[in-house]
């Protein structure tokens, strides 16, 4: 006896399975994002790189906006999370001098004395996203996936502009 058309296509592959593998798999980062975490909580920047590393990425994370610099200095992070209440230089100025330094670098801000003011002044400093403190690990993951995104869709937009310039001139 013949199984029944349902079972023959699940056995085979169906087309509906199909794209959801194809879907799933365009959802797979073509490489880890290289991440830097600024928080003055410890147990935070814990739980920061435990989370991000599970996902896949790669991840420093320091304590102030002093020891940052010089790490943004020397690595080309994608992404960098960063508290606004820092010891020493506050996030929000750690933020616009990193931005300064690479436009194409995407910040996320978190805080746990968030406002709705300080997240647009961060905003239009050049903030990505904002995320208040405490997040479950999956809102950081979503503020992360979509921050990422928007790094890759920057790179890809710069390689083109060198593409079609170098076309421009042959």
């Amino acid at each position: 006896m013949r199984p029944p058309a349902w079972r023959r296509a699940r056995q085979r592959g169906s087309p509906v399975n199909a794209l959801k593998r194809e879907r799933d798999a365009s959802l797979v980062v073509d490489r880890p994002g290289r991440i830097l975490v600024v928080d003055d909580d410890a147990a935070i920047r814990r739980l920061m790189f435990d989370v991000l590393r599970r996902a896949g990425h790669v991840v420093e994370c320091v304590e102030s906006a002093e020891l940052a610099h010089p790490r943004l200095d020397d690595v080309d992070f994608d992404l960098v999370v960063v508290d606004l209440a820092l010891p020493g230089q506050d996030g929000a100025d750690f933020l616009r001098e990193a931005l300064r330094a690479n436009p194409d670098l995407v910040a996320v801000v978190m805080t746990g004395q968030g406002s709705v003011r300080s997240a647009v002044d961060c905003m239009k400093t050049g903030a990505f996203d904002y995320i208040q403190k405490p997040f479950p690990p999956s809102a950081l993951l979503g503020v992360i996936d979509r921050g990422m995104e928007v790094r890759r869709l920057r790179t890809e937009n710069i390689q083109l502009r060198e593409t079609v310039a170098i076309y421009e001139l042959g």
